[in-house]
């Protein structure tokens, strides 16, 4: 039986959402810190540059940066889709074995189509959230092209309650988290998927999530739970 590695020498890579800074997933980050893996909380300009941009210039050398024996992937939002963006690519580090999506839009999300539908409403959310923002609707969803290698251990993690303040409960298919369906978050290759009662913006902050990811970064999988499924 292969001898297990110590928490220590694998790092865990944490990255953002759209419009959100590292400080967003500091609760995280100290959870992981605190169970014995290496972490860095990437920050990055998410309103600046395209998705493919950014996984290149701030993922990727943090990757090949890493002296780490194995590697975690934790993307949450749209920092999924920079992990994505950056497995498609033709040279994937293979020391990344695990890789985390927390609320990720793989399939896009109805509120960007709807937004660019209303010439006010597509100005103010470019202007907000940048122009990346708008690459990430139902219509052209980005990650159709970016395809996921094999041998990566692949898990989601999903919200269903969308609070009432988020104009999306109503636009976004149901079940969603207020900005993602359910359904958004799958992936076309066999990951774990599990469903927890959330929304959107507090995921990253929540115990349930917390204790989930660490579960999935320990052992490949997540602690069942009666709305857990596999994809």
């Amino acid at each position: 039986m292969p001898k297990r590695k110590k928490r220590s020498h694998i790092h865990v890579i944490l990255l953002h959402g759209l419009f959100k800074r590292h400080s967003h997933l500091g609760t995280m980050e100290r959870a992981y810190k605190k169970a014995g893996f290496k972490v860095t909380n990437l920050d990055y300009p998410s309103k600046v540059s395209s998705i493919e941009e950014l996984a290149t210039h701030y993922l990727k050398p943090e990757i090949e940066a890493s002296t780490a024996e194995e590697i975690i992937l934790v993307g949450y939002s749209m920092g999924g889709l920079l992990v994505r963006a950056y497995l498609a690519g033709s040279e994937v580090d293979q020391r990344i074995n695990k890789v985390l999506m927390i609320a990720t839009p793989n399939k896009g999300t109805e509120i960007v189509d709807f937004v660019e539908r209303v010439p006010l409403l597509r100005n103010i959310y470019a202007k907000l959230y940048g122009e990346t923002a708008r690459t990430l609707g139902l219509k052209a969803p980005l990650a159709e092209k970016w395809h996921l290698p094999e041998g990566i251990i692949y898990g989601v993690i999903a919200g269903n309650k969308a609070s009432d303040l988020f104009l999306g409960k109503h636009i976004v298919e149901k079940p969603n988290d207020g900005v993602v369906s359910v359904e958004s978050t799958k992936l076309h290759v066999g990951h774990q998927h599990t469903i927890l009662p959330l929304s959107h913006s507090f995921m990253t902050k929540n115990h349930q999530v917390i204790k989930q990811a660490l579960y999935f970064a320990k052992r490949g999988y997540f602690k069942k739970l009666k709305d857990t499924q596999d994809a």
